[in-house]
């Protein structure tokens, strides 16, 4: 998506941008009746395109097209930022999930190490105000203390002590989960997670 200058005065120029990138510009006659210039910096044939146009709008079409063709040339697609926020909450290191409970069947139960866990980590964290009740994605970093760990079977502690204290309705929303070791993270545990655009979880 081409994003447009204000212009400063009458005569200065409308910059094309997208992103953080200037792709070109449109300038509004020297003399009355003359057309618009137009230049898109980037083009398909490698070197700057220019040319004129009829009023302001018939130029930044011109601008438009230029950078459409570039990009269909090259085999890309601009994609639309993702500006939703992201809940961030730290918490202490998870446990393994082989540390939840203790016993078997009728007498499985939670084990010391987790329920003190969950109770440590709610004093890290305030959670919202209304749990997250649609899919999520959720976003699971850890500073690894020493490589005998296993990050993959620390997902569902974080999952059930953020349902615990209503952070989210139920863990089965959860469409997406990414986890990691972080070095240089400067905390034990930082978990985000984010409403899913279209979610198709039941």
């Amino acid at each position: 998506m081409i994003a447009w200058s204000q212009p400063s005065y009458l005569a200065d120029w409308r910059v094309a941008s997208v992103g953080a990138v200037r792709v070109g510009y449109v300038a509004p006659p020297v003399k009355p009746g003359d057309p618009w210039q137009w230049c898109s910096w980037i083009s398909q044939r490698g070197f700057p395109a220019r040319g004129t146009a009829v009023g302001e709008d018939r130029a930044r079409a011109a601008v438009t097209d230029a950078w459409q063709e570039f990009l269909a040339a090259a085999g890309l697609q601009v994609t639309e930022r993702d500006d939703r926020p992201w809940l961030r909450f730290r918490l202490p290191m998870p446990p393994s999930i082989w540390d939840l409970y203790t016993g078997w069947g009728e007498n499985r139960r939670l084990s010391k190490i987790y329920k003190k866990w969950r109770t440590d980590a709610g004093w890290f964290f305030k959670p919202p105000s209304v749990p997250v009740s649609r899919p999520f994605d959720i976003v699971i970093a850890l500073e690894r203390p020493h490589g005998l760990m296993d990050v993959d079977n620390r997902i569902k502690p974080v999952l059930d002590c953020l349902q615990h204290y209503k952070v989210i309705k139920n863990d089965n929303l959860c469409e997406c989960a990414t986890i990691r070791w972080q070095p240089g993270l400067g905390q034990e545990c930082i978990a985000e997670i984010r409403e899913c655009l279209e979610g198709v979880a039941a």
